[in-house]
């Protein structure tokens, strides 16, 4: 932090960390794309949302329908125990904001029902969700397997849920994996406190095992597709963090003073914060269309459970980071 910063700081003297025009602009012009798209991704889901493409294992000769169920709720008690030990667990966290911020560096406590606020709990949870929905209904349709689509009416809507969900999901699972294994841990690595919180357990969990149940639902369980007309999902759900990371700016301290999770997010950095939104907005739709080209690479190798397992794996090994 500069000595001017500091001295601004001390003197009582308010920061001003509204976003720039630039960086509302942008937000306004990716959430209207982002709205426009929706018309014609609910027009065209009900052909792939279907009870084969959302509860028929991608082996059935080596999973049965009953299997797959419980393994996708498996997953969702999972990341749903996970985020209650997390939610149990101090956390002061300094954000090493970048040069020319005009924020200051101090602990925030984002522990108890402030770690709900981190961008990865957000997609955790959501990822939850999405196996709690693919489980329940992959359970109902092994129970009642001639049950009609459209009868009761809620099958079509939950099926929809099923597609959406994941599609929003996974993708954010492999930009959370990525962002912390090369940009947040070699930050912390050259940092004070070290990595001493990203290598807590649950923390682990949250970054790493994500994307592997994600790349396991595509690649040896249920094969859930991704489709291209709904790539507005991932940038849709950054920019619905980045309003709420905009709004709660003044919670974290008693003082009202601005803060931020992230230091990408800063306000006070000028040019650079629309930069930043830019890339990172870049970055989701790019997991998103990796997490895509994988479903398509997999659905065109057609290979065994085997093959894809070692496709999973490999893509895993470059995703997840474990120790420094």
């Amino acid at each position: 932090m500069s000595s001017s910063t500091s001295s601004s700081v001390k003197s009582g003297r308010k920061i001003n960390a509204n976003p720039p025009y630039h960086a509302v602009l942008t937000i306004v012009i990716i959430l209207a794309i982002c709205l426009v798209s929706i018309p014609h991704s609910l027009d065209t889901i009900d052909t792939i949302a279907t009870l084969e493409m959302c509860t028929m294992p991608l082996f059935p000769d080596s999973l049965s329908r009953a299997a797959l169920g419980w393994i996708r709720i498996s997953f969702a008690l999972v990341i749903f125990i996970v985020a209650i030990l997390r939610f149990n667990e101090p956390c002061n966290l300094s954000v090493s904001y970048i040069k020319g911020s005009k924020l200051r560096r101090t602990p925030v406590n984002f522990g108890g029902i402030r770690s709900l606020a981190a961008f990865t709990t957000w997609c955790w949870i959501l990822l939850g969700f999405s196996f709690t929905c693919s489980g329940l209904v992959t359970l109902l349709i092994e129970r009642q397997p001639d049950l009609p689509i459209t009868s009761p009416h809620y099958l079509q809507y939950a099926l929809r849920a099923v597609i959406l969900l994941f599609e929003m999901s996974a993708p954010l699972a492999m930009f959370v994996s990525i962002i912390v294994t090369y940009v947040l841990w070699p930050i912390a690595l050259k940092g004070p406190n070290g990595t001493e919180m990203l290598r807590r357990p649950t923390v682990i969990m949250q970054h790493n095992f994500n994307v592997i149940m994600s790349l396991m639902e595509i690649a040896v369980l249920g094969g859930l597709p991704i489709r291209i007309a709904d790539i507005f999902l991932a940038p849709l759900f950054g920019v619905a963090y980045v309003l709420f990371s905009w709004c709660a700016k003044h919670w974290w301290l008693p003082s009202g003073e601005p803060q931020f999770m992230y230091l990408f997010l800063d306000t006070t950095v000028g040019i650079k914060t629309t930069i930043f939104l830019v890339g990172l907005l870049m970055v989701l739709v790019l997991s998103y269309g990796c997490f895509m080209l994988l479903n398509i690479f997999v659905v065109m190798v057609d290979g065994n459970v085997w093959v894809n397992g070692i496709i999973l794996v490999l893509i895993a090994y470059f995703a997840c980071r474990f120790r420094d």
